[in-house]
């Protein structure tokens, strides 16, 4: 069964709901994890559901009684049961099917996005063979800024693995950084980014392997992927405020130091402008 990294949205005052004290009242802190239990097992499930018949495998694994994980399901409005065979969460449905839309709604306009991107490409005549648009000093500067990345990546794979990685090697990678942000359309920031998650999340579940630029190029679709199904996205130091209805009209309370993520923002909005 394919899983989406166990992301989902948790207030952090989840515990002051007025069915939540009751259930703390009654069973405990125990009966509140075994809520929390149940929530996580449903967003394990392809369709946020669990057969009510395997509560029992619930308890044994869990070190609790089928009895009290019976009772967080049936007493407290947590939980609705479907025809005596499945148990659900309203609230964990709605709060995925935001999440799923939003995913669906940025996937949508990326496509869109990049199918623009490739049709002014075509549609704009490009620099003489041999020849570059840039001057000396940003060539220079572009150089500088692929090679401080591709020195990011040598740093985050030694950490890992020990292996010889020379000069030569490193300079053979600011060319793959160079290819990715001028021929895949990334941008130096986004890269940055995707590598600092990627440090973090080294050997986690749907995340690739990547030891070198070449293999960062060739598998950073899968990294983008893992980000997103690990419940994030490649964030940006400003909002997209062409995009975002909300941005639009008053200043983003979105930003923080690690900047922007529409998927944590409750007024974004993609927009199709044509």
């Amino acid at each position: 069964m394919t899983k989406d990294a166990y992301y989902f949205p948790h207030d952090s005052n989840a515990k002051d709901d007025p069915k939540a004290v009751l259930l703390i009242e009654q069973l405990g802190l125990e009966g509140y994890g075994i809520y929390w239990v149940l929530i996580e097992t449903l967003r394990d499930q392809p369709s946020y559901r669990y057969p009510l018949n395997l509560i029992g495998a619930i308890a044994r694994r869990y070190l609790t009684s089928s009895e009290k994980v019976a009772a967080v399901i049936r007493n407290y409005r947590l939980f609705e049961v479907e025809d005596e065979e499945f148990f659900l969460s309203p609230s964990l449905r709605r709060r995925m099917e935001r999440i799923n839309n939003k995913r669906l709604l940025l996937s949508e306009a990326g496509k869109k996005g990049r199918a623009k991107q490739l049709q002014l490409s075509a549609s704009t005549p490009g620099p003489p063979p041999g020849h570059s648009s840039a001057t000396p000093g940003q060539s220079k500067q572009n150089k500088t800024k692929q090679i401080a990345i591709a020195t990011r990546l040598k740093d985050i794979v030694l950490l890992r693995r020990k292996r010889t990685i020379t000069e030569k090697t490193i300079s053979d990678w600011g060319n793959q950084i160079r290819l990715l942000i001028e021929k895949d359309s990334r941008t130096e920031e986004e890269i940055n980014i995707s590598l600092d998650w990627y440090e973090k999340h080294w050997g986690d579940e749907y995340v690739p392997v990547i030891e070198s630029a070449k293999s960062l190029r060739e598998k950073y679709d899968k990294l983008l992927n893992a980000i997103s199904r690990g419940g994030g996205s490649v964030v940006s130091l400003k909002p997209n405020c062409k995009t975002c209805e909300y941005n639009q009209k008053r200043a983003c309370p979105k930003i923080s130091e690690k900047g922007f993520d529409v998927l944590t923002c409750e007024y974004f909005k993609v927009v199709d402008n044509g």
